[in-house]
């Protein structure tokens, strides 16, 4: 493939340090990894002798999840720490899809790291998070601390629902990038983010 040094898209994921790529990926491979992650909730649901939601697709997924969080939140970070694993979510991110977006931006030959991240965002989550402590709503941080990849890694923010402004957006600062490794303060818990 013959990657364009100049494009409108590369110039302005170079001065802004991001970009907005909707409708880049095959729905149905969010729908395969949603429907992936309901199945290994819902089996750990019916594990601790609770019934499953009988709501469909990703009301369903987030129901079956407040079961399993009100009855056993540690379980839920166990399931939660598994899915970063799954073969969908490899599959997903090293598709050509995925593969023609990165070097449309001029990564000729990008690497993968060797785990993926996951938040399931909700409410009644991040409330029974923060009674134990917390750890769910990050303060402002970049993420090369919080995922220790290369400096010059791209992120790749893959929602499974329809996002809107009041349910759980990613914030960016445009041209952040361009300033390097900012010092950040400790939070709470003295981690640095």
């Amino acid at each position: 493939m013959t990657i364009s040094r100049c494009s409108p898209l590369r110039d302005f994921y170079s001065k802004n340090g991001y970009i907005v790529a909707k409708n880049r990926l095959d729905v149905r491979r969010l729908d395969e990894l949603s429907d992936k992650f309901r199945v290994l909730i819902d089996k750990q649901v019916e594990n601790i002798g609770q019934t499953t939601s009988s709501l469909k697709g990703l009301d369903g997924l987030t129901d079956s999840i407040k079961i399993l969080c009100e009855r056993n939140l540690k379980l839920y970070f166990s399931v939660s720490a598994i899915l970063t694993w799954l073969p969908e979510m490899a599959a997903m991110f090293s598709s050509s899809d995925v593969m023609k977006l990165l070097n449309e931006l001029g990564l000729e030959t990008p690497s993968l790291v060797s785990k993926f991240q996951t938040h399931i965002q909700s409410d009644f989550l991040s409330e029974a998070i923060d009674k134990i402590g917390g750890y769910y709503l990050f303060d402002q941080h970049q993420d090369w601390r919080s995922g220790k990849g290369s400096l010059d890694a791209l992120t790749l923010w893959v929602p499974l629902h329809d996002v809107e402004i009041d349910n759980y957006t990613v914030e960016v600062v445009p041209g952040s990038h361009l300033n390097g490794l900012i010092q950040s303060s400790p939070d709470k818990n003295n981690i640095h983010y």
